[in-house]
């Protein structure tokens, strides 16, 4: 509510940073959003109920949202009224506001104290809200699309109801109350950043998934602006890991966790769907979907999978094949890959030193 007085605690800090660090830049990050809301926040003393929860944890840590060690899922946070907010321990933290020095600890506590605060990913790659890890400097905290999001959300009015705000906002579904902030440098350039997933489409559409929005090539040109998963494949989630169209049934598959949806054309969700896939050679959040020697291969850890489409289900009487002896030359840490036109297109982190 606003005008509130919201209180938090810190349960453990990072290994790097030491406690007081890891506090004072806490309070920064909460300093970001009060300056813009009618919002005070303070850290709780013994004994007394919070508001947010902020620990530093590794692994599965009963929440249902392992962290999958350095180099992967930074933080997750729950919106209101959860109020916890998890950084994966792992991670290089630093105070540091430098490209290669690591991961700036408190532009992530901010967004992901967005997040708690009730608020979405944007769409504006400028905003602290964009889905993906940029290094903004603290005289540019916040953003002006997360100023006007904070004080729309959070807004007083005569009657001291909080107003509605839609700008450049994603759409929010129950699957987003668990947010995440990646390992991914910006651009402004489409080319230069990486998907969650990309595939061609039966109706000559190259999709690239980005988190909760999906960008269409259509012979080269991009569509003007992305649009949410949601409106394009109605019944999906967000941040599908693979996505495919079988050559043959001309169906599209989108896979994430250990579960599948399947859409016949024109993108209509198939009746039963999402399904889950089980058996021991069921990998968990594929990298990448191709199809080779009329099969689909899910791609994780260097490893290629076979699906069957005819039954839905991973081939588990076999061991899967290794990337490098299926296509020889391609190295085994890809970290997307796609089918398009007959062709196989593989692409891999760029150079971080």
């Amino acid at each position: 509510r606003p005008n509130s007085t919201l209180k938090w605690t810190l349960n453990n800090e990072a290994p790097k940073l030491g406690k007081d660090k890891t506090r004072s830049l806490i309070q920064e990050a909460f300093g970001d959003w009060a300056r813009y809301a009618p919002l005070k926040f303070r850290e709780a003393e013994a004994g007394e109920k919070t508001d947010f929860s902020i620990s530093f944890q590794t692994g599965e840590h009963d929440d249902g949202y392992p962290f999958d060690g350095s180099g992967g899922t930074l933080a997750h946070a729950f919106f209101p009224t959860d109020g916890k907010v998890h950084f994966d321990a792992t991670e290089d933290w630093t105070d540091k506001y430098v490209d290669g020095a690591g991961y700036n600890f408190r532009l992530v506590a901010s967004h992901q104290i967005g997040h708690a605060l009730g608020l979405p990913h944007s769409r504006d790659p400028k905003s602290l809200m964009f889905p993906f890890y940029q290094l903004i400097q603290p005289q540019d905290l916040l953003p002006k699309d997360d100023r006007a999001f904070i004080r729309a959300l959070y807004a007083t009015s005569a009657t001291n109801k909080p107003t509605t705000f839609r700008a450049t906002t994603v759409k929010t579904t129950a699957a987003t109350k668990k947010t995440t902030t990646q390992t991914q440098t910006l651009s402004d350039d489409r080319c230069a950043r990486f998907f969650d997933a990309v595939f061609g489409g039966s109706d000559n559409w190259l999709y690239t998934l980005d988190y909760d929005i999906v960008w269409r090539n259509y012979q080269g040109q991009w569509d003007p602006q992305g649009l949410p998963i949601t409106d394009v494949f109605p019944g999906a989630e967000p941040h599908m890991m693979a996505g495919i169209v079988s050559p043959v049934t001309k169906k599209i598959y989108l896979f994430k966790g250990r579960r599948v949806w399947r859409f016949s054309p024109p993108n209509t969700l198939d009746s039963g769907f999402p399904k889950h896939l089980f058996g021991t050679g069921t990998p968990f959040n594929p990298v990448a979907a191709l199809y080779e020697k009329k099969h689909i291969w899910l791609l994780k850890g260097g490893l290629l999978f076979k699906f069957h489409e005819d039954d839905i289900r991973y081939e588990d009487d076999k061991p899967p094949k290794r990337l490098n002896e299926q296509f020889p030359g391609v190295p085994a840490d890809v970290r997307t890959a796609f089918t398009y036109e007959g062709k196989h297109y593989f692409f891999t982190e760029p150079d971080r030193k």
